[in-house]
């Protein structure tokens, strides 16, 4: 049963990758401005949203008290460290596509969500690595 529910994380991310690297359709690429000029690198950093203890058993993702997580996310947005995010079409969470400075950037952006302080998800967070895979199709 771990199995299957580990699937649709792995079908979120990959649908990610694909989209991220569609700029014609999506608009955006990952920072490649480095130190250079005169900004700071960005890291890429993937955060799986999981029930937490204030998830509410037996409700879907819609019923879950969200209203501030979704103004926080939408924040993170306008401001430009989101790029993209959303629910599991299994009510099982969610993920979100942000960029931070390093990981301890990530850990407090992550640990600021309201949905996280109130304990509706707790989450894990990982750096990450965007691959271009246009770079290995044959042209």
């Amino acid at each position: 049963m771990k199995r299957l529910r580990l699937f649709p994380a792995f079908a979120i991310i990959a649908i990610v990758v694909l989209a991220y690297n569609s700029d014609a359709v999506f608009g955006f690429r990952q920072n490649s401005k480095g130190a250079a000029s005169g900004e700071t690198k960005k890291q890429t950093f993937i955060v799986i949203y999981k029930p937490g203890s204030a998830w509410l058993s037996g409700k879907s993702l819609s019923e879950q008290p969200l209203k501030e997580h979704f103004q926080y996310i939408l924040n993170l947005y306008k401001t430009g460290v989101l790029r993209f995010a959303g629910p599991f079409e299994d009510n099982s969470g969610g993920a979100a596509v942000i960029e931070a400075t390093g990981e301890s950037e990530a850990k407090d952006i992550a640990n600021h969500d309201p949905a996280v302080i109130n304990h509706v998800f707790v989450y894990d967070l990982h750096p990450w690595r965007l691959v271009s895979w246009d770079q290995y199709l044959k042209k």
